[in-house]
């Protein structure tokens, strides 16, 4: 461990270490190296050291150069606000540098702050120190020495749109009018695919070119023989450079391509975008074609390149790419514009303003923007600006006549099964409180609805969220795997109390009637609740026994005990009775009614 004699002044440091406190033990040996080479470095523990946190923290952030971000599957699993903050923080201020451990990074909020900025992968803690990477960075995680003086001071006379301006300049005067435009396209297709497959990425650069030559000289295939056709002085005219690494899915190695200036990607995407502003149309055109043909890891790259964008130029780009996109037929094309936005929100003053169209479109717009609304508040942007999504549907719901009602049903469906089926697969909470958006939908339902539906406020708005509530629900599972327990299941709703209780409350009102508002509400309700308890009673059957399956059995048992206990009738707690008794006995849910807190029993089902 590191003697605490080296702790280091937060006034005068190199570099800032953001980290999960959960990693101090793998983080410890990574600061011991970058101070036995020359780094001035901050960490928590010298902060608990002083005493002082907060004092500590800010004047430490505020003067160091740099701050490295160890991004661990601890970083995102963990309630983990004040990771976010500071990657944030260190973004704006053009000093972030990303280390990637393991399977960590790939949460959407911390993929969304550092979009297109040069990140650095690494196995585990242990391989950083041992790499040559990690030598290679040194320089640049201390920030320049005295030999890098004289550069230094030139390039910060530059602004950073003057500095890449330079660096395209220095490029383009090497060329006729057609490598140039070549040399724009490689150089935007590397910048949005950073660490993409190198053949993918220069055939991707390649068909823009092929489209820009197309409309600036009228001829596609024109080429300029001075143009490197080789891989090797390509890269070296572009400053990019060649890594393998571990592809996270097949586990092969692979070739990847990024800039060796950490800073240019983010850089020369906004270049490209302002800079050249008659090229825009095929920009726009390009980025489409990849959409619709891309893996959702290409689209999710196109997304975060799109928000980036946004952030520096918002009224351009959304009227122009994000606007149209939100409002076509093309569904890959709105989960992207839904993502840019996302992204974009990361910027305070940009996620303002979204706010306001949002709510604008919801209250007053076209047909077309209130689905367009709906799909923002059930998708990534309404999850990433706190607050909105119920709002957004509320407003949007009010006094719609029949038929915008059922485009909205199904816009409202749709955007959430998408919202589900994307974060259900991982541990990433980053963007979707489960918790949080019950507990909303749920007041909005006893608001407008009442208790047991017999004293209605508003019949056509509450069966909307009632609706809403189901579909949630009937995308649940009733336990997650291993891999990502705790995470988006009915089993993790049924371990809070205040959760639970507001789920059966709610669930009873839907079994209650027939229809409400014209929605099937206790047809929804009883499918929804069979379809569980027939997974249920199957593995019962077959005798599995393994831990998931308990986990689906006790979740099963502690919904069914919160619908009894919550039941406002005798006719109530009779339809619990009959829809579980192929699983569960009387003795099951009654002898628990007037537990204290029974959402928590752990008894096996019968």
């Amino acid at each position: 461990m590191i003697d605490p004699t080296t702790r280091t002044d937060p006034a005068s440091i190199d570099v800032f270490v953001s980290y999960s406190s959960s990693d101090a033990e793998g983080v410890a040996p990574v600061v011991e190296a970058l101070r036995q080479r020359g780094c001035r470095v901050w960490w928590s523990e010298d902060s608990l050291l002083e005493g002082r946190w907060d004092h500590a923290v800010e004047a430490a952030f505020s003067s160091a150069k740099r701050v490295l971000a160890l991004i661990s599957e601890n970083v995102d699993r963990a309630n983990r606000d004040y990771i976010l903050a500071e990657i944030e923080r260190a973004r704006a201020e053009e000093k972030l540098i990303p280390f990637v451990i393991g399977e960590g990074g790939r949460s959407f909020a911390i993929r969304g702050l550092v979009a297109l900025i040069q990140s650095y992968f690494f196995d585990d803690f242990d391989s950083i120190v041992q790499s040559a990477q990690f030598e290679r960075l040194i320089p640049l995680i201390r920030g320049p020495g005295p030999e890098d003086r004289d550069r230094a001071c030139v390039s910060a006379k530059r602004t950073p749109l003057e500095r890449i301006d330079h660096w395209f300049s220095c490029i383009e005067q090497d060329f006729g009018p057609s490598g140039r435009i070549h040399a724009y396209a490689l150089g935007l297709a590397f910048a949005i695919f950073e660490n993409g497959p190198f053949s993918e990425v220069e055939a991707l650069g390649n068909e823009l070119a092929s489209m820009l030559k197309g409309l600036e000289l009228g001829e596609p295939e024109l080429t300029d023989t001075q143009f490197p056709r080789r891989s090797s002085p390509l890269l070296r005219r572009m400053e990019c450079e060649l890594r393998e690494i571990e592809h996270p899915v097949q586990r092969l190695n692979q070739t990847v391509v990024s800039f060796i200036d950490r800073e240019r990607a983010s850089s020369f995407v906004r270049f490209a975008w302002t800079e050249f502003g008659g090229r825009r149309p095929i920009l726009r055109s390009w980025l489409a074609s990849l959409v619709s043909q891309a893996s959702s890891e290409r689209q999710m790259r196109v997304g975060f390149t799109i928000g980036l964008l946004a952030q520096a130029a918002y009224i351009e780009v959304f009227e122009q790419i994000i606007r149209p996109w939100l409002q076509g037929e093309d569904a890959a094309l709105r989960s992207v514009a839904d993502i840019a936005l996302s992204v974009a929100a990361f910027e305070p003053a940009v996620a303002r303003n979204l706010e306001r169209t949002i709510k604008d479109w919801a209250i007053s717009g076209s047909t077309a923007d209130k689905k367009a609304a709906v799909r923002l508040a059930c998708g990534f942007t309404g999850a990433r600006i706190t607050g909105s999504a119920i709002a957004t549907l509320r407003h949007t719901t009010q006094d719609s006549n029949s038929e915008l009602r059922a485009d909205l049903l199904r816009a409202i469906e749709q955007g959430l099964r998408d919202l589900l089926q994307s974060h259900g697969g991982d541990a990433d909470t980053s963007l979707f409180n489960l918790h949080g958006l019950v507990g909303e939908i749920t007041d909005w339902i006893t608001d407008d609805l009442g208790e047991g539906n017999k004293h209605a406020r508003n019949p056509t708005s509450g069966a909307i969220a009632l609706f809403l509530f189901l579909i949630i629900l009937r995308n649940l599972p009733l336990a997650a795997t291993q891999r990502v327990k705790g995470r988006l299941s009915l089993d993790e709703l049924m371990q809070h109390q205040k959760s639970a209780k507001r789920i059966a409350r709610v669930f009873n009102i839907a079994l209650a009637r027939h229809r409400i508002d014209g929605i099937p509400t206790r047809d929804l309700a009883t499918t929804m609740a069979r379809r569980w308890i027939e997974i249920v009673r199957k593995a019962r059957s077959r005798g599995k026994d393994d831990a998931l399956t308990y986990e689906r059995r006790q979740a099963l048992l502690a919904f069914a005990r919160a619908l009894y206990a919550t039941a406002p009738g005798q006719n109530d707690r009779d339809r619990v009775l009959f829809m579980f008794d192929s699983v569960l006995t009387p003795d099951d849910l009654v002898e628990h009614v007037n537990e204290e807190e029974p959402y928590h029993e752990t008894h096996q089902l019968s």
